[in-house]
């Protein structure tokens, strides 16, 4: 069976909403959503699982069909960032799933990751202390809640490659821009980017986008 011929097939424009956030993000970064159909997957597997193909298979939709980077490969290992083998330039992604809905994120120009939580998900006041990085504000908590932060802190983890691998509060953020809600994360090597978080359907979405010539590695 060809992998890559299957996800090109998974999904189609019927079911793809492109979240806008104009004037916010680099137009370079795009950011679409999709419901996860399950019915369209192999039975047996988990909805984890289902979630994670139709995650791999919107990355596909996008490259493919939106981009027209018809000889791109995905590998999407798991636990490790999915990487696009592709010519230049060099396309950065990530995705993210929950509740049976998946969003992906991709550019040209910049590191990306993106991570998702429904609004309504509740964070243990302990977890909340232990992802709060010591140097971090009040006004952090202030202008956030609990799961927008897990999901900021998640993204910018998934941008650099680890994901939760490397603990939360190895990472700072700072409230950047109130009115546009936009925040830098530090990382511990030196390496600064930018977080944007936003509200959509019954979702959270954060994205986290780090410029490539401060990146270690892409």
């Amino acid at each position: 069976m060809n992998i890559n011929i299957d996800m090109r097939q998974l999904i189609t424009q019927d079911n793809v909403e492109r979240i806008d956030i104009e004037g916010i993000i680099p137009a370079s970064i795009s950011l679409y959503w999709h419901p996860v159909q399950l019915e369209m997957l192999s039975a047996g597997t988990t909805v984890e699982g289902r979630e994670s193909v139709s995650g791999r298979a919107l990355l596909y939709f996008i490259i493919d069909g939106l981009m027209g980077r018809r000889d791109a490969v995905i590998e999407a290992q798991k636990y490790e960032k999915p990487r696009v083998i592709s010519g230049e330039p060099h396309i950065s992604v990530s995705f993210s799933h929950t509740d049976r809905q998946v969003v992906a994120v991709v550019s040209e120009e910049f590191t990306v990751g993106v991570d998702i939580e429904r609004l309504d998900r509740h964070v243990a006041e302990r977890i909340g202390k232990r992802m709060k990085h010591p140097m971090e504000q009040q006004n952090l908590n202030e202008m956030f809640t609990p799961i927008q932060i897990w999901t900021m802190k998640e993204a910018a983890l998934k941008a650099i490659g680890t994901g939760l691998r490397q603990p939360m509060n190895s990472i700072c953020l700072t409230v950047d821009d109130r009115d546009l809600r936009m925040v830098t994360v530090a990382f511990p090597d030196g390496r600064k980017g930018t977080i944007h978080v936003t509200s959509y359907k019954n979702l959270t979405v954060s994205i986290c986008y780090i410029r490539r010539q401060s990146d270690v590695t892409t």
